[in-house]
């Protein structure tokens, strides 16, 4: 329907279009890629088992992703996200770590091309994308995205022993299907959906560790009212016993 293959690419094709077409990639095409990673990397029926027995994740992962991570026995990974996938393939050290590390300032040079210095930049672009707020992509910036999508896309297949062009062919079609204008809307309205959400947890996350502080902050108080307190009746109780034994004795003389 919206996606049917055209017999060429549409060199007229609106700005806007072609933001829809990045939001294709980044909703359906990229999540794959990591999808078919995860099936081959951590099998589903041991997916819970790890998580639990992994000092960061099983601490770390929020209500939702556990309610994700449930379906993964009967749903495989279709419903996991890029951010999710992210942090499960990361923090399981399911691939070898990026040359740069991890969530380096620096994104990728073009020069690394390892499984994690794909997988990172997969999540940086995917978040780029999903934040970028101007949906106006000229034609030279959408080939640039998709040639960066089809490279990663080639060198994953290699490393994951995938069939020829599974995934390239994917990309293909993404950046030169027709879109139809119901399909341009909905990956266009998926996208500041994404956004809107993704903002909405960070002040969500922002305002929790806010209150946290200043909750600490009242305990500290608290506690150092408390322990002045304390030490004020410890040294009333140096003062008085002394005494009231002193008298006790007078007394008994």
């Amino acid at each position: 329907m919206a996606t049917a293959s055209c017999s060429s690419f549409v060199d007229t094709a609106s700005t806007l279009t072609n933001y829809a077409r990045l939001g294709l990639a980044t909703q359906n095409e990229l999540p794959q890629i990591l999808r078919e990673l995860l099936l081959i990397k951590e099998p589903p029926h041991l997916l819970e088992a790890h998580l639990k027995n992994n000092s960061y994740l099983s601490r770390n992962l929020k209500a939702h992703e556990w309610n994700i991570i449930r379906t993964v026995r009967t749903n495989q990974y279709n419903e996991f996200d890029v951010p999710l996938m992210y942090k499960i393939i990361r923090n399981l050290n399911l691939v070898p770590s990026p040359t740069q590390g991890w969530d380096s300032p620096t994104p990728p040079l073009s020069s690394e091309v390892t499984e994690g210095d794909d997988i990172e930049r997969i999540r940086r672009i995917r978040n780029e994308l999903v934040h970028r707020g101007n949906t106006n992509v000229q034609d030279p910036e959408l080939a640039n995205y998709f040639s960066v999508f089809k490279d990663l896309a080639s060198r994953l297949e290699i490393s994951l022993m995938l069939s020829n062009r599974e995934f390239v062919s994917k990309m293909e079609n993404a950046e030169t299907c027709c879109i139809d204008n119901d399909a341009q809307q909905l990956y266009i309205r998926r996208l500041k959906e994404l956004a809107e959400n993704e903002t909405q947890l960070v002040k969500s996350v922002s305002k929790v560790q806010k209150d946290l502080a200043s909750l600490g902050s009242k305990i500290t108080g608290t506690v150092s009212k408390l322990t002045g307190e304390i030490d004020e009746i410890k040294l009333e109780q140096m003062e008085v016993i002394p005494k009231n034994i002193r008298g006790k004795v007078e007394e008994d003389i």
